[in-house]
C-alpha cells in the first residue's frame, strides 16, 4: 500500500481523520520519511489541531532540516497559535533556503502586521508582488494594510488588481464595500457586494454585511428581502431570525417580529436579549402582563440585567400599577445609575401618583445623566401642572436649545405664556407649533383662544375653523368658534356705541374749545383739546386749537409742536400753515413767516387772512428795507 500517495488523496477530498490515520500506519513502516511527518502536520492542521500539527512539523524539520516548505508550514501553524514571534522565525528560515517564493514573504507580511512591524510588513508584501505579479492574495493583504492606514484609494487599486487576474474574485469585491463603507459612499459598497453574490450567492455573510449597508441608507424594505435570504439558505440559524427580527421590531411590525423571535428563540439557547427583545414588542402591543413574563426570563437568565427590570417597571405603568413599576424601576438605577430612561419613567410614575417633588428630582436626574429636549419637555409639564410657568418657559426654551423642531415645548411653552397673559408671545410659539405640524388641530384650537383674549375676533374665528376642517367632530373647537362669534358681534356693537359716543363727545368738546378760546381761557382750551386727543389722537383741529392757545399763552415751542402735529396729520392744513407762519413772524422769523403763508396759498388760494398776513410782512420788509436805504 502506498500510505503517502493514499493520504495525499484523502486530503484532496478533505477527510482529514482518515488521512491521519492512514499517515500513522505510513510513519510506523517510514519513520525517517519526512514527508510523512509533514503532511500529517498538515491534516491535523486542517483539523485544527495546531499543537500536534507543529510537533508534526517539528520532526519533519529534524529529519530534513533544510527544506523551507517544512518551515513555511510550521510557521503558518505556530500564527493559529499566537506565536507570532517564532513563526516570523520559521518563515525567515523559509526565505533563507528560497528566496525566491512569493507566498513566503506575503505569509511574513502578514506576522509583521500581527506584530504591528508596518514598515516592514509593506516591504514584505511588495516583495511578494515583486515575485509574482499575479499573487492576488499578496494584493489581498497589501490593500487590507494601506486600508488599515487610510489610503482608501490605494487600497482600492489594490483590490482592482486581484479582479484584474481574477475577475471572480469574490473577496476582492467584498473588500472594495468595506472600503467604500469607511468612505460613507453607501451606493457603491451595496454594489461591490452585489458583485460578490452573484460570485457566491450562497454566502450569507454578504447578504449580512448588504443589509448592513441598506440600513445606512434607511433601505429597509431591500433590508427585509436580505434576511428572508439568509433564512432561506439557512433556515436553522437563529441569527437571521434574532437579525430580520430587530428590524421588524424598528419598524413598528411588532407580531411580525414575536414570530421571529419565537423561531430564534426555538432554535437557540437564547440570552437575556432575547426574552428582552421579544418582551418589548408584547409590551409595545400593549400585552403588559406577557411582556413581564419575558422580562423575568431574561432576569432569570442574567439577574443583574437592568434593562430588563426597566423595562418590567414600564409594563407595570401600563398596567397602572406605578406603586410596583417604582419598585422595579428602583432596581434598574441601582443596578445601572448612568442610565437616564429608569429615572424618567420612575418620575413619570411619581406624577401619576401626584408625587411631585419625587418626580421633579428624577426629571432633574435625567436631564443630569442625558440633556434631552423630551425630558425638558416632560418637566416642563409637571411645573405647569404645579402652575410654575416661569420655570415652564425656562425648560421649554432649553428644548428648543437642544431640538429647534421640538413641538411639544412650542405648544407647552405657548401655554405657559397664555397663563401669564403673554397672549401675543403665546400666539408666536403656536405659529412655530403649527408650522412644525399644520395637521394638529390642537394648536390651532389653541392659538384661536389666545387670539379670542386679545380682541382678534376674525383670527381667532379662522383658527377654529381650520381646526374644524381637521376634525369636524371636534366638539372644543366647534364651542369655541361660537363663542368667538358672539363675543365678535358683541365687541363690533361695543365699538360701534364708543364711537357714537366718542363722536358726541368730540363735537361738544370742539365747541367748548372754541369758546374758551374766544373768551381768552387758554389753559381750559388746552385741557379739554388733550382729552380730545386721548379719544380721537388723530384730531388735528385740536392740535390747531392748542397751538393757538400755546401761542397766546407764550409757550411758543409747544406751540410749534402743535402746529406741525395738525400738518402731520392733515398735510393740506391751511389755516395750520397759516398760524405756523403768525408764529414765525412774531418771533421775527419773516422769510420763515411767508414760506408758511405761501403754503397755506398753495392749498387754498382763496385763503383770505393768509394772503393778507404775506401782504403785510412783504410791506414791512420793503419800508425796513428802504428805511436802511434811506439812511444809508
Amino acid at each position: 500500500m502506498d500510505y503517502f500517495k493514499t493520504a495525499d488523496e484523502l486530503i484532496d477530498d478533505g477527510m482529514y481523520k482518515e488521512a491521519v490515520n492512514v499517515l500513522d500506519s505510513g510513519i510506523s513502516n517510514h519513520p525517517k520519511d519526512s514527508r510523512f511527518f509533514n503532511l500529517r502536520g498538515f491534516a491535523k492542521y486542517k483539523l485544527k489541531l495546531f499543537e500536534d500539527a507543529v510537533l508534526d512539523y517539528d520532526r519533519a524539520i529534524e529529519l530534513y532540516p533544510h527544506n523551507d516548505y517544512y518551515y513555511y508550514t510550521r510557521g503558518v501553524a505556530k500564527i493559529n497559535l499566537g506565536l507570532y514571534k517564532q513563526a516570523e522565525a520559521d518563515l525567515n528560515k523559509a526565505i533563507e533556503y528560497d528566496p525566491n517564493d512569493s507566498n513566503y514573504y506575503l505569509v511574513r507580511g502578514d506576522i509583521k502586521e500581527l506584530l504591528e512591524k508596518y514598515p516592514e510588513a509593506f516591504q514584505d508584501f511588495h516583495k511578494a508582488i515583486e515575485l509574482n505579479p499575479k499573487n492576488d492574495d499578496a494584493y489581498l493583504s497589501l490593500g487590507n494594510l494601506k486600508d488599515k492606514f487610510e489610503l482608501h484609494e490605494e487600497a482600492l487599486e489594490c483590490f482592482d488588481k486581484i479582479l484584474e487576474i481574477n475577475p471572480d474574485d469574490d473577496i476582492a469585491y467584498y473588500r472594495k464595500a468595506y472600503v467604500y463603507k469607511e468612505l460613507r459612499e453607501f451606493p457603491k459598497a451595496i454594489s461591490q457586494l452585489d458583485m460578490a453574490i452573484r460570485i457566491c450567492p450562497d454566502d450569507t455573510e454578504y447578504y449580512y454585511k448588504r443589509a448592513t449597508l441598506k440600513k445606512e441608507l434607511k433601505m429597509f424594505e431591500e433590508m427585509l428581502v436580505d434576511y428572508d435570504k439568509i433564512i432561506k439558505l439557512n433556515p436553522n440559524d437563529a441569527d437571521g431570525y434574532y437579525d430580520r427580527a430587530d428590524l421588524l421590531q424598528d419598524l413598528g411590525r411588532y407580531k411580525e417580529a414575536i414570530k421571529d423571535y419565537n423561531k430564534a428563540i426555538k432554535l437557540s439557547d437564547a440570552d437575556e436579549y432575547a426574552y428582552n427583545a421579544r418582551g418589548y414588542c408584547k409590551y409595545e402591543l400593549g400585552k403588559f402582563k406577557e411582556a413581564i413574563k419575558d422580562f423575568n426570563k431574561a432576569i432569570e437568565i442574567c439577574p443583574s440585567f437592568a434593562r430588563a427590570y426597566y423595562n418590567i417597571g414600564r409594563s407595570y405603568m401600563g398596567l397602572i400599577s406605578n406603586e410596583q413599576a417604582i419598585e422595579y424601576l428602583n432596581t434598574a438605577i441601582m443596578l445601572d445609575k448612568k442610565d437616564f430612561r429608569p429615572y424618567l419613567f420612575r418620575g413619570l410614575a411619581y406624577e401619576y401618583l401626584e408625587k411631585y417633588e419625587q418626580a421633579e428630582n428624577d426629571y432633574t436626574q435625567a436631564l443630569k445623566i442625558e440633556a434631552h429636549s423630551f425630558i425638558y419637555v416632560q418637566r416642563a409639564e409637571l411645573r405647569y401642572t404645579i402652575g410654575r410657568y416661569n420655570d415652564v418657559i425656562k425648560d421649554c426654551t432649553k428644548a428648543i436649545k437642544l431640538n429647534p423642531d421640538e413641538v411639544d415645548a412650542y405648544k407647552l411653552r405657548g401655554d405657559a405664556k397664555d397663563e401669564l397673559k403673554e397672549y401675543a408671545s403665546a400666539i408666536k410659539d403656536y405659529n412655530k407649533a403649527i408650522k412644525l405640524n399644520p395637521n394638529d388641530k390642537k394648536l390651532y384650537n389653541l392659538r384661536g383662544i389666545a387670539n379670542s383674549k386679545l380682541k382678534e375676533f376674525g383670527k381667532a374665528i379662522e383658527d377654529f375653523k381650520t381646526a374644524l376642517k381637521i376634525d369636524p367632530n371636534y366638539d372644543a373647537a366647534a364651542k369655541n368658534l361660537k363663542r368667538a362669534l358672539s363675543e365678535q358681534k358683541q365687541e363690533k356693537k361695543k365699538v360701534q356705541k364708543a364711537k357714537q359716543l366718542n363722536l358726541f363727545f368730540v363735537e361738544k368738546s370742539m365747541l367748548k374749545i372754541k369758546q374758551y378760546v374766544e373768551n381768552q381761557k387758554y389753559d381750559a382750551a388746552i385741557k379739554v383739546c388733550k382729552e380730545v386727543l386721548k379719544v380721537n389722537p388723530k384730531n388735528e383741529i385740536a392740535y390747531n386749537y392748542m397751538g393757538v392757545a400755546y401761542f397766546e399763552l407764550g409757550d411758543y415751542d409747544k406751540a410749534l409742536r402743535s402746529y406741525e402735529k395738525a400738518v402731520e396729520i392733515k398735510p393740506n392744513f391751511a389755516k395750520a400753515y397759516c398760524n405756523i407762519g403768525v408764529l414765525q413772524e412774531w418771533q421775527g422769523q419773516y422769510n420763515e413767516a411767508i414760506r408758511y403763508y405761501d403754503k397755506a396759498l398753495s392749498v387754498d388760494s382763496n385763503f383770505k387772512q393768509a394772503f393778507i398776513n404775506k401782504e403785510n410782512v412783504c410791506n414791512f420788509l420793503k419800508r425796513r428795507h428802504q428805511a436802511e436805504y434811506d439812511d444809508d
